[in-house]
């Protein structure tokens, strides 16, 4: 058999997390999320906050936010997110929800 020469695959991974009034715990659940996350980028969708979040959020350069101005619901939000992942990020390979306590987000 020849050898086949190393190849090597590189694979983006976006972080997706859905959020509503959860600004007494966003900002650390994303620095956890840059730091052991892995992630190349991280979309964050907002489902209609009324306390501080959308402040908290438009603090941050090194996410997309994406926002309800009301609750849409959890599924509409997975839905219009993945949607804004997908057409704003060509080569996208894995997109991975999160809710904001840092645990992955039932599906």
């Amino acid at each position: 058999h020849p050898r086949l020469g190393e190849v090597e695959v590189t694979v983006n991974t976006y972080g997706f997390m859905l959020v509503k009034d959860e600004a007494d715990i966003i900002a650390q659940t994303l620095e956890s999320l840059r730091r052991f996350g892995g992630f190349t980028h991280i979309f964050v969708f907002d489902n209609g906050s009324t306390d501080d979040t959308p402040g908290v959020l438009a603090s941050r350069r090194d996410i997309t936010v994406v926002r309800h101005a009301a609750n849409a619901g959890y599924g509409r939000s997975l839905v219009d997110g993945f949607t804004v992942a997908c057409t704003t990020s060509p080569g996208i390979g894995w997109a991975t929800p999160w809710a904001s306590m840092s645990t992955p987000a039932a599906a």
